[in-house]
């Protein structure tokens, strides 16, 4: 009977360590295979990115430092309300006038397109010049290369010149 017995007790030994023990830990070894994929994907995309930022990195590096400062004099990354009106101040001065009774709207993200990627100000000032002037300084201002929108002009005229003026520009910076 012992002959019939042991191999009987082995087998289910060998059934319950199996259930109990070898399937919790072959599960175990799973998760760990299925997490290690996991990580391998992502190192792989973070190797993609960084492969993707050093070829974006060289093509920043290979425009000339007087094209990046144009570049960002176009469209600068913060507002820089006092370097703005110093530059239509010194548009204006070529012209013997002067900016005056300058107004600054509180800045707005472009409510058309909430994903636009930049915020919008507007800047109001008064001038005195004859017409002639107010035309070269408009066409300086339409040469210049912060990106602006001229969008309203307003003028009180007298019965001689100088005139004066009030123009209100939208200007753009990104967010």
């Amino acid at each position: 009977m012992n002959k019939f017995l042991s191999p009987i007790i082995l087998i289910l030994l060998a059934v319950g360590m199996f259930f109990f023990y070898v399937d919790p830990q072959w599960q175990k070894v799973k998760e760990l295979q299925a997490t290690n994929a996991e990580y391998n994907k992502a190192i792989e995309q973070s190797n993609q990115l960084l492969e993707v930022r050093d070829g974006l990195l060289d093509k920043y590096n290979s425009f000339r430092p007087e094209d990046l400062n144009r570049l960002e004099k176009l469209l600068p990354d913060n507002i820089d309300n006092v370097r703005l009106i110093i530059d239509i101040n010194s548009i204006t001065s070529k012209y013997g006038s002067s900016i005056k009774n300058v107004k600054l709207s509180t800045p707005s993200i472009d409510t058309e397109r909430s994903d636009s990627g930049y915020k919008t100000m507007i800047l109001s000032f008064a001038l005195n010049a004859s017409y002639d002037n107010f035309l070269n300084i408009l066409g300086d201002l339409e040469r210049s290369l912060r990106l602006l929108d001229v969008i309203s002009i307003s003028f009180k005229a007298g019965d001689k010149e100088p005139y004066e003026y009030t123009i209100s520009i939208r200007t753009y910076w990104l967010q």
